[in-house]
């Protein structure tokens, strides 16, 4: 049985505490090391909207001449100057705006993905982790451990990968078997499972689960923890999607949205889900269609979005009636939102076909191209009747198309989507996409990966497939259709703005005046790393409308996650609990007013600090409690069910459930979790580290004198 300590929790939200202490925020945004960064405080009417000043950098712009810059300046989430004079950027700001020296480091545009499935990674039951960026079972069981200890999974919770990878990417060429994820994750229970419908595996912990009595049918599972692909495969995905819950789906949403920011894509063109009919024959692709973006949206709605979305929605009508697909075209809302969230089209199928629609399509146009399915001839019929020009429609994968199908398609003001999917399981001689063809064919084309199902998410792992040829085997599959570096660039960054379409061409894809400020920093040149570190690469700074979403430590004068500027700039500053500073903290005196010149950051700094530490205390309670004979059952939720620093006050009637919430109804996955209303808060590495956890506790119960007659607790001390 689950229960809630009422008066322990209780005594945690009786005072308005919130969660942004957490994370340490000023005026100025932060970012936590490697993770999503509370961006709250810098959303305005709807988007983030910082300022920051960006120098020293070797800056690719991305522009239409592709020119350099050392310096970009970004005011009110927009940029207000590209050039290399600190001096003239500083001019664009009434004040001395955050600064980040990036210490001659490669910084692009954000990245703009034509064609993802974001939103199902997002939805991903478990804790949905890629292994898109492992190379051997050893790294998988590297990854695996990370994501369970540097997260804090409580014990019990699945811990999943779902699509994105394949085994041919090992050196081993093969999953992992339920001995070494059993290795990795000991108190976990693991499913791992290739592509859109296995097969899979499982660990010892999984393998009890799957073949206990659950109402999708016992899974079969082999020895070694096997499971076979299809139905059996589709039995375990549909029993761990009957434990999500909306708290698991938005916490699933934070973590997509950290990996894609950690990854440098900060937006997202969504191209839907199959429709799931709740049974075994639902696969990895398969979800509610109309629930699926809840959890997005709930994101956005508490002003925790750190990517862009941008949303088209999937129809497969297999009738020359196309009912639904009708609805939609007489109800189409395009182009509906703001700069973080905003709807598209129709995709990524249409009637049954392999392409979608960037624009307004009408009913005329797409029951003609549902008569004659996918040919380039559909294009023009359509083309010839209704005219179809100005509506951008698009045919993706297109592996083994021709220059004359390229410029058939051109003519009537098509597009083409390029993936690389054919790296984790292809084979040559011309496995396709026909990358050098394309290119010098001028149609309008740009990089969609179709991540993460049957492909990575990594944009890396696809720039490698596109500029070398070779699959995740090292094998040579697509000789001849190679791309230069600077080419596969400018398709993920300024070609994409075509695929976009709407006021997003304007404003997204390349670092300009008038543009937002969306700029990823790398951890080595792109431009010079060997061939094969190209999947390798990954972002170590990147920001979204001037916010730092992402955070490594990694450059200079950002680092810890911490605001360049404001209470925590100096390095004495950045880190909390040490041996020589806890009875100063207890007493009030670290940090004093006298020790800064000015006394609201001191104020500041006891604050966070105090709120951290309460932090703390929940997860050290119930690492305690887990391993305690007669209280094992009790779960610490500490919530914060008032108010943000920002000003926005929730209703007496929200913060009422949030709190009934945590103390009756929330799950597993909340055990020893920080709640801001009902979504798991981010918190600073600190108050991750076990450590510091255990000297917080032993200090505490110091100073409150606590004895062993007044709790419960065995090991209290």
């Amino acid at each position: 049985m689950h229960f809630k300590s009422a008066p322990l929790f209780l005594s945690l939200v009786a005072r308005s505490w919130v969660a942004n202490a957490a994370t340490i925020t000023t005026q100025n945004d932060t970012a936590v090391c490697g993770k999503l960064a509370d961006v709250s405080q810098s959303y305005k009417s709807g988007a983030l909207r910082g300022d920051l000043l960006l120098l020293n950098g070797t800056i690719h712009t991305m522009d239409a001449a592709e020119t350099r810059a050392t310096v970009v300046g970004i005011k009110e989430g927009t940029i207000v100057y590209v050039g290399d004079s600190v001096a003239d950027a500083r001019k664009s700001f009434l004040g001395s705006p955050p600064t980040i020296d990036l210490g001659g480091r490669v910084a692009i545009p954000g990245l703009v993905e034509s064609h993802n499935h974001i939103v199902l990674m997002g939805n991903r039951p478990g804790y949905h982790t890629p292994l898109e960026n492992a190379y051997s079972v050893a790294e998988v069981q590297q990854t695996f451990s990370a994501r369970a200890s540097r997260d804090a999974v409580p014990p019990g919770s699945f811990i999943t990968t779902i699509g994105g990878f394949n085994p041919n990417q090992f050196s081993e060429g093969r999953l992992p078997t339920l001995e070494e994820l059993d290795v990795a994750l000991p108190q976990h229970p693991a499913f791992v499972s290739i592509g859109f419908n296995g097969p899979s595996v499982t660990n010892s912990l999984g393998k009890a689960y799957f073949e206990s009595a659950l109402a999708t049918g016992s899974v079969a599972i082999s020895a070694n923890g096997s499971i076979a692909a299809g139905e059996e495969n589709g039995k375990a995905l549909l029993a761990l999607r009957g434990q999500l819950t909306s708290g698991n789906r938005t916490r699933g949403v934070r973590d997509a949205m950290a990996y894609a920011a950690a990854m440098g894509i900060t937006t997202h063109l969504d191209q839907g889900a199959f429709q799931a009919t709740g049974t075994p024959a639902d696969g990895a692709a398969h979800e509610d269609n109309y629930a699926m973006y809840d959890p997005w949206l709930a994101v956005y709605g508490a002003r925790q979005g750190a990517v862009r979305l941008r949303i088209n929605y999937l129809h497969q009508d297999n009738s020359t009636g196309v009912p639904a697909l009708t609805q939609r075209l007489r109800n189409a809302f395009p182009f509906f939102g703001g700069d973080m969230v905003r709807t598209g089209g129709i995709g990524e199928f249409i009637a049954d076909l392999d392409d979608y629609s960037g624009g307004p399509v009408f009913e005329a146009a797409a029951l003609a191209t549902a008569r004659a399915r996918w040919r380039v001839e559909a294009f023009e019929k359509v083309d010839a009747e209704v005219g179809i020009k100005d509506l951008r429609w698009v045919v993706a994968y297109v592996p083994l198309i021709t220059a004359e199908y390229l410029a058939r398609l051109k003519k009537v003001g098509g597009g083409v989507n390029l993936s690389s999917w054919q790296y984790l399981s292809g084979a040559g001689p011309s496995a396709g996409p026909p990358y050098r063809t394309i290119v010098d064919s001028g149609i309008p084309a740009g990089i969609g990966g179709d991540g993460m199902q049957i492909a990575p998410m990594n944009p890396w792992v696809q720039a490698y497939y596109a500029v070398t040829g070779k699959n995740a085997l090292g094998d040579q599959i697509n000789e001849g259709q190679q791309i230069t570096r600077q080419e596969f660039l400018r398709m993920y960054t300024r070609s994409n703005q075509w695929f976009l379409g709407g006021p997003d061409e304007s404003l997204l894809g390349a670092l300009e005046v008038g543009r937002l400020g969306d700029v990823v920093v790398l951890n080595e040149d792109y431009f010079g790393v060997p061939d094969e570190d190209l999947r390798k690469l990954s972002s170590v700074l990147t920001v979204v409308g001037g916010a730092v979403v992402h955070d490594t430590g990694a450059v200079a004068g950002c680092a810890a996650g911490l605001p360049v500027d404001g209470p925590y700039a100096e390095e004495k500053w950045q880190s909390f609990f040490r041996d020589d500073n806890l009875d100063a903290i207890a007493h009030g005196t670290w940090s004093r007013n006298e020790d800064t010149p000015l006394a609201r950051n001191a104020g500041v700094r006891r604050y966070g600090v105090a709120k951290m530490c309460v932090v703390m205390m929940i997860g050290e309670l119930q690492r305690r409690l887990d391993t305690d004979p007669a209280l094992w059952q009790l779960s610490i939720t500490g919530v914060e069910p008032a108010s943000w620093l920002t000003g926005d006050v929730r209703t007496i009637a929200k913060s009422s459930r949030d709190v009934l919430d945590a103390a009756l109804t929330a799950g597993n996955d909340d055990r020893g979790q920080f709640l801001n209303g009902s979504d798991v808060t981010t918190v600073a590495p600190e108050t991750a580290d076990e450590q510091k956890r255990r000297m917080v506790w032993t200090e505490s119960v110091k100073y409150a004198k606590l004895e062993g007659r007044e709790t419960g607790l065995v090991k209290w001390e």
